[in-house]
């Protein structure tokens, strides 16, 4: 296998999200489903609601990142409020995931809420990127590097002549991750470094003395006010 065969089989290596979640991928752009650019009517509910909410469920790809893009156009009209994004998904690609966070960054008063299991170096680009980063009590992170699922081995490697090429786009995407996370857990480079070389997993209480989060959300708690976001520092 060529691994400069098409630019297809190269956004794979840098896909990181479970097996079956890929192939879904794969079928909806077979199917023609692929790119969905703009929002469909419950997304648009969403943003009008109060607070605005968007729903990250499905692969990050580009397709999430013209959702988002659109979604933020959508809010800019509105004098850009404070959003809530609720991250399901599984992963996906971390270029896209990168794209994602940037996104959030310039727009500005995002708080992201993540729940169930958050295994992929994509979704937590995107968690990183929201102003307030909250999870539910029983959330578990699995904390590692970009990670690819387009099978390949050694033998494969040593024939390909981009193999030097390619682990310096992995150590590029690394660097840049840890970048992010030093600069979001307010913890050195070494930490960050043997956490993710650790391959680590942490409940959500731990994921808030690490630093990976800004708050454990008590789902025993009932909440009187219908709008529990915390005020955006960065707002007028």
């Amino acid at each position: 296998m060529n691994i400069e065969r098409n630019n297809t089989d190269r956004e794979m290596l840098f896909c990181d999200a479970p097996l079956a979640s890929i192939a879904k991928y794969l079928q909806r752009r077979s199917d023609g489903l692929f790119p969905r650019e703009f929002s469909n009517a419950i997304d648009v509910k969403l943003l009008e609601g109060r607070p605005p909410q968007i729903y990250l469920a499905d692969m990050v790809d580009e397709d999430m990142a013209a959702r988002v893009r659109n979604s933020f156009k959508f809010l800019t009209m509105k004098s850009r409020p404070q959003i809530l994004v609720n991250i399901t998904s599984d992963g996906g690609f971390i270029r896209a995931g990168f794209g994602i966070h940037d996104q959030f960054r310039l727009y500005g008063p995002v708080t992201g809420l993540v729940c169930e299991f958050v295994s992929s170096a994509a979704i937590q680009l995107l968690l990183q990127g929201c102003s307030y980063r909250n999870a539910t009590e029983n959330t578990q992170f699995f904390c590692h590097y970009s990670q690819g699922y387009l099978p390949i081995n050694a033998r494969t490697l040593k024939k390909d002549k981009a193999r030097g090429l390619l682990i310096k786009e992995f150590d590029e995407i690394d660097n840049k991750m840890v970048k992010i996370l030093v600069a979001k857990t307010k913890r050195s480079e070494t930490e960050v470094r043997r956490m993710l070389r650790r391959e680590r997993f942490m409940y959500a209480d731990e994921a808030l003395h690490f630093g990976l989060i800004d708050k454990v959300v008590d789902m025993h708690a009932k909440e009187e006010d219908e709008d529990n976001l915390p005020e955006y520092e960065g707002a007028e």
